[in-house]
């Protein structure tokens, strides 16, 4: 009996034995810097138990320490896999990704870049360091952005409808906005973290939150890489409502006089300005913000990053009818000409509702001094060549 069990323990003790002495001959290798002679004994010992998921990380951990980026990024998946329920394996693998992405980025290797961050907001939607990551790479390449890198999983056409009107402050935009939710029955909801001072950028919280609903917004944005990319990723095609600058000069100073100045930076300043100071400021103060806003919209549309309809506050006061028509043909909507003029006239001349000021073209022009207009021009002029005529600034 004796014989026997000496027999049979023979060869277990040996594989006991020699999975101890590669751990011992991985580790002190390790300890050395000789990360070839580590890598090599764990990979013996992987042979022993291939879904171990501590080698497996070692191993992920010495590529790495060896430069060998895609195969410690290899080791980790398969360590994760092998222990899913492991946090510390599955911060490991979001890690790795995030150094390969990154390394691609250096490279200038932009689409594969983009797809380690994208596995690694499909693996964790709320990773920060992803969600940057991937907007600087898609700004940087010119590439799309999709639904599943803000709803990972979600297919486009289980999603809502979104009407965005990009507006300059004192556009007609309200009016717009009215008209579009009466012609829609869409609610209005606002995609801003918070207004008053604070830049209207695109708040996606805030648009996930209503992502299945159908919404019209309107928002005082500009074209920015992380605005497109939210609009390239739930299929916004945006309407950009501007307005001749001169005009919005004269619109702002009445607005600030009436006491909407309290979302300015300058409450304490504008009392004590008379009425060609007020117009100064404005001009050099708040116009450069309106000079960003439609070059960056240009942009856009030159990049061919979005598909964007401009319109302008004169045409639609002009013809609102007509306007609200070819905004509706724009999105879609299948709208007639007789459902948008209903719904203008239904709206039109509520000033409570509509915020529309005095809603006169070119009054402006007489208002502001040769000094202010060509101040406004060079504003624009900065972004190089766009087009003038849209904000009255041509000839």
């Amino acid at each position: 009996m004796g014989a026997t069990q000496a027999a049979n323990s023979g060869p277990a003790e040996s594989v006991s034995a020699r999975i101890e002495a590669l751990k011992a001959a991985a580790l002190a290798s390790a300890a050395a810097g000789d990360f070839p002679g580590a890598i090599a004994s764990f990979e013996q010992l992987l042979a022993y138990d291939p879904r171990n998921a501590a080698i497996l990380s070692n191993l992920a951990k010495l590529h790495y320490r060896s430069g060998d980026l895609m195969r410690a990024l290899a080791r980790f998946a398969e360590a994760h896999a092998a222990a899913p329920g492991n946090e510390a394996l599955r911060a490991d693998l979001l890690n790795a990704h995030g150094v390969v992405g990154n390394d691609f980025m250096e490279r200038g290797k932009f689409a594969e870049a983009i797809a380690h961050f994208r596995e690694m907001l499909a693996r964790d939607p709320a990773n920060v360091g992803a969600r940057v990551n991937l907007a600087n790479a898609l700004e940087l390449s010119g590439l799309r952005a999709e639904l599943g890198d803000f709803l990972p999983g979600v297919a486009p056409d289980r999603i809502g409808r979104h009407v965005l009107i990009a507006c300059m402050p004192k556009s007609g935009s309200t009016f717009l906005k009215e008209v579009l939710c009466a012609l829609t029955g869409w609610d209005d909801v606002p995609f801003a973290y918070a207004y008053m001072q604070n830049e209207q950028e695109l708040h996606l919280p805030s648009l996930i939150r209503v992502a299945y609903d159908n919404t019209i917004t309107q928002q005082h944005c500009r074209a920015t890489g992380p605005n497109m990319q939210i609009m390239q990723g739930f299929a916004i095609r945006p309407i950009v409502l501007v307005r001749r600058l001169e005009d919005i000069v004269l619109s702002l100073c009445d607005f600030y006089d009436a006491g909407a100045v309290t979302n300015t930076f300058f409450g304490a300043v504008w009392p004590k300005l008379d009425k060609a100071g007020k117009l100064d400021l404005i001009v050099d103060h708040v116009m450069p913000w309106y000079a960003g806003f439609y070059a960056s919209w240009e942009r856009a549309v030159k990049l061919g990053r979005l598909d964007c309809l401009f319109v302008t506050y004169e045409e639609m006061i002009a013809g609102k009818p007509g306007t609200v028509k070819r905004v509706a043909d724009f999105l879609g909507l299948g709208k007639t000409a007789q459902d948008c003029a209903a719904v203008v006239a239904a709206i039109d001349g509520d000033a409570a509702r509509t915020r529309f000021n005095k809603g006169v073209a070119g009054r402006g022009a007489a208002a502001l001094s040769a000094s202010q207009k060509d101040r406004l021009r060079r504003l624009v002029a900065a972004y190089g060549d766009v087009d003038l005529g849209r904000l009255g600034l041509a000839g």
